[in-house]
């Protein structure tokens, strides 16, 4: 940080202090994992075929099993399967929380930097004192537990097949940017160059 931002550094925790209070990424984790996670982990079939799929070491795409003899297949490699499954899943939120809650000091920190990098000392005069009111007390802490909403992340999970499409058309745009460079050279290529 410059000295000016290194000034203007304290006043930015104390807004990120704010919008991120003790617990709040704790919290955060736990609504997503209630709303979301939770119910796509207790999801029996996908646990019954990764089950299957580390018990024979195919791949989930090699199977072609109804979803009845999938957990069956389950179970005769892991008797305790759907048991296992259960605990597993119990233990999970707690685990979630811990990380974020692990994480939630480096997320304040690196926040309140950019707090004093990107806004001025006016603006982030504005912005405390903004936060200072009612309103601006129930924006900082609902604004950051908002995006764990299933609102957001069902928008996400709609955005998913453009999304994909996005990442097949990279190889041929690599290809395209890269097409005068010289071809890469193999091991033996190598090999045969220093003998």
């Amino acid at each position: 940080l410059t000295p000016a931002q290194e000034a203007r550094l304290p006043q930015a925790q104390r807004i990120i202090m704010r919008m991120i209070p003790e617990g709040t990424m704790g919290e955060m984790m736990g609504s997503m994992f209630d709303k979301l996670l939770g119910p796509i982990m207790s999801m029996g079939d996908a646990s019954a075929m990764n089950a299957v799929t580390k018990g024979t070491g195919l791949d989930a795409s090699a199977v072609d099993l109804t979803p009845e003899q999938t957990a069956e297949l389950a179970t005769l490699f892991d008797p305790a399967h759907a048991e296992r499954q259960a605990r597993e899943a119990a233990v999970m939120p707690g685990v979630m929380r811990d990380l974020m809650t692990v994480m939630e000091p480096s997320m304040r920190k690196a926040m309140s930097e950019l707090y004093a990098i990107h806004f001025t000392q006016t603006e982030l005069d504005g912005i405390e004192a903004f936060f200072q009111t009612d309103i601006g007390t129930s924006y900082a802490r609902k604004s950051f537990t908002m995006s764990s909403d299933p609102r957001v992340l069902s928008a996400s999970m709609e955005a998913l097949p453009e999304m994909m499409g996005a990442f097949m058309s990279m190889e041929p745009r690599y290809g395209r940017a890269t097409a005068d460079l010289p071809a890469r050279r193999s091991f033996a290529e190598l090999r045969g160059r220093a003998g």
